[in-house]
C-alpha cells in the first residue's frame, strides 16, 4: 500500500507524467473511438466513396490549418514563457494571438463558402462532392478556434481540460458519424464532422475560460504593435512552414484523383491505409503537445533525461504502433473488409508505416526549430519535402496509391537524412541520439518486416518475429537511454 501511495504522490506532483496521462486518456476517448468508426464507414461506403472521404478530411486539416495559421503553437510557446512571470505580457499576447486567429478564420470561412465549388472541381475533377465540402467549409471555422484554444490549454498545461475536449470529441463523433454516414453516405459523413466540431470548439471554449479567469488573464489590446512582432517572427515562419505539409497531402491526394485513370479507386486504398498513420501522428501531436511547453524552458539547458525523451519518445512510439502492420498488413486490412483485401492495399499499408516512422524521429526536432527561434529553417525543410513529394507523387501517379506511398518514403527520407549535419551542427539534436547504430537497428527491422512479407512467410512465423522486434526495441531504447545518460 506504501509504494501504491508513493506512485500517486509521484504522479500528483510530476506535471509531465500528468500531462502525457491525460493527454492519453483523451486519445483514447477521440481518436480511438474515430479510428472503430473508419472502420464502419470503409465497409459502408464504396472505395470510391472512402477516396473522397480522404479528400474531405485532408481538405478540413489543410483549411483549419490556414485559418489557424499556427497561432496555437504561438499561444502554447508565449503562455508557458511569460505565465508566471509577466501575466500582464502574457494577457497582451494572447489577445492579440486570439484575435488575429478569428478574424482569419473568418477569412478562410468566406473564401472557402464563396469558391465552393470551385475549390471542389480543382481537387476532384467535378462537382460530386460539394455539399459535403460545404459542410467541412463549417466545419473548419470551428475546428480552427479549438485548435488555438487547445494550444492555448497547453500553454497552461492544462492537460486535463484538453482530455476532456476530447473525450467529448469521441462519445460525440463515433455515434454521428456511423448514423449519418449509414444513411446519408458521404453528405452525412460531412455533417457528423460538422456537428461535431461546433461541439467541441463549445467545450474548449467554456473550459478555456474557466482557465484564464483561475490564472488572472484577461483580454488586453495594449501594445499591439509591439507585440505584433512576436507574429512576423514566430508565427509567420511557423504558418508559412505548415503550409508545406498539409496543403502540399492535398495536392498529392488531387493528384491522384485526377490524374490516375482509378484515381477515386487509388485515393480510397491509400486513405484506408493511411487511416493508421493519422492516427499515430495524431497520438504523437498529442503527447508532443504536453512535451512543448517543457521543450521551451528546457531548449539548451543540458537536461540529458529531457533531451533523450524529446528526440526519442516519437519515434519509439512510431516503431511500437507501426511494426505490426509492417509485418502484419493483412490483418490490419481486413478491418475494413473483403474490398480491401488485395496486394495493392497490404504493400501501400506496409509503405505508410514506413514513412511514418521516418517522420515520427523529426517531431522531438521539430519542437526544438521552435525552442531554439529556427522556424525559418522549419519552412526550408519543409519546403524542400514538398517539392519531393510533389514531384514523385506526380512520376508515380500510374503506380496508384503503391506510388503515392513510395513517393511520400522518399521525400521523407530525403528530407530526414539530408538535414542531419545542420541539425547537428546548430545543437537541434546531439548526434548520439540520430548516428547511432541503434537507428541502423530499427531501420534493419522495418526492411526486415518488408522483406518477409514480399518472400511469403506463413504469418505464424511473421506473428513471433514481430512480438521479438518489439521486445528488442524496448530494450535497446532502455539500454540507449542509460548509456546516454551516463555519457
Amino acid at each position: 500500500m506504501i509504494k501504491i501511495k508513493n506512485l500517486i504522490n509521484d504522479f500528483k506532483k510530476n506535471t509531465l507524467i500528468k500531462g502525457i496521462f491525460w493527454s492519453f486518456l483523451g486519445v483514447i476517448a477521440s481518436k480511438g473511438l474515430g479510428f472503430l468508426a473508419m472502420f464502419f464507414v470503409a465497409r459502408e461506403l464504396s472505395v470510391a466513396d472512402f477516396g473522397n472521404i480522404g479528400i474531405l478530411q485532408s481538405y478540413i486539416t489543410t483549411f483549419s490549418l490556414l485559418s489557424l495559421a499556427s497561432f496555437g503553437v504561438t499561444a502554447t510557446k508565449y503562455i508557458a514563457i511569460n505565465l508566471h512571470e509577466n501575466k500582464r505580457k502574457t494577457s497582451e499576447i494572447f489577445s492579440l494571438v486570439r484575435l488575429s486567429s478569428f478574424l482569419l478564420a473568418i477569412l478562410v470561412l468566406v473564401f472557402s463558402l464563396f469558391f465552393n465549388k470551385e475549390l471542389c472541381v480543382l481537387l476532384t475533377g467535378k462537382e460530386e462532392i460539394w455539399q459535403p465540402m460545404l459542410y467541412c467549409s463549417i466545419a473548419i471555422l470551428f475546428s480552427s478556434l479549438n485548435g488555438l484554444q487547445t494550444g492555448a490549454l497547453a500553454g497552461f498545461e492544462n492537460f486535463k481540460s484538453i482530455s476532456i475536449i476530447n473525450i467529448v470529441n469521441g462519445l460525440l463523433s463515433f455515434p454521428l458519424i456511423i448514423i449519418l454516414t449509414e444513411r446519408y453516405g458521404v453528405n452525412g459523413f460531412a455533417f457528423a464532422l460538422l456537428i461535431t466540431n461546433f461541439s467541441i470548439w463549445l467545450c474548449s471554449a467554456i473550459l478555456l475560460r474557466r482557465v484564464c479567469k483561475e490564472h488572472g488573464i484577461w483580454f488586453s489590446l495594449d501594445n499591439i504593435k509591439s507585440n505584433f512582432d512576436i507574429i512576423l517572427k514566430f508565427s509567420l515562419p511557423a504558418f508559412i512552414s505548415s503550409l508545406m505539409v498539409n496543403p502540399i497531402i492535398l495536392i498529392c491526394n488531387s493528384i491522384l484523383i485526377k490524374r490516375n485513370h482509378n484515381g477515386l479507386y487509388e485515393m480510397g486504398i491509400f486513405n484506408a491505409s493511411n487511416n493508421y498513420s493519422q492516427i499515430s501522428m495524431i497520438l504523437l501531436s498529442i503527447i508532443g503537445q504536453v512535451f512543448y511547453p517543457y521543450a521551451m524552458k528546457n531548449f539548451g539547458n543540458g537536461n540529458k533525461k529531457f533531451e533523450f525523451l524529446n528526440i526519442i519518445h516519437p519515434m519509439f512510439f512510431g516503431l511500437i504502433i507501426c511494426l505490426p502492420t509492417v509485418f502484419l498488413p493483412e490483418v490490419f486490412s481486413s478491418l475494413f473488409g473483403s474490398q480491401y483485401h488485395n496486394n495493392d492495399m497490404y504493400i501501400t499499408t506496409i509503405l505508410v508505416s514506413i514513412f511514418t516512422i521516418i517522420n515520427s524521429q523529426k517531431q522531438g526536432i521539430a519542437r526544438n526549430f521552435a525552442a531554439g527561434n529556427f522556424m525559418w529553417f522549419s519552412v526550408f525543410s519543409n519546403g524542400f519535402w514538398g517539392i519531393t513529394a510533389i514531384a514523385f507523387s506526380y512520376l508515380l501517379v500510374d503506380y496508384g496509391a503503391i506510388g503515392r506511398g513510395v513517393a511520400f518514403v522518399i521525400a521523407y527520407f530525403l528530407n530526414t537524412v539530408l538535414f542531419i549535419p545542420y541539425f547537428i551542427k546548430n545543437k537541434l539534436v546531439n548526434k548520439k541520439l540520430v548516428l547511432t547504430w541503434y537507428n541502423l537497428l530499427y531501420f534493419g527491422i522495418v526492411l526486415g518486416g518488408l522483406f518477409l512479407f514480399k518472400m511469403n512467410v506463413s504469418v505464424i512465423i511473421r506473428v513471433v518475429l514481430l512480438v521479438v522486434s518489439l521486445l528488442l526495441v524496448l530494450l535497446t531504447i532502455k539500454r540507449w537511454y542509460n548509456v546516454y545518460i551516463k555519457n
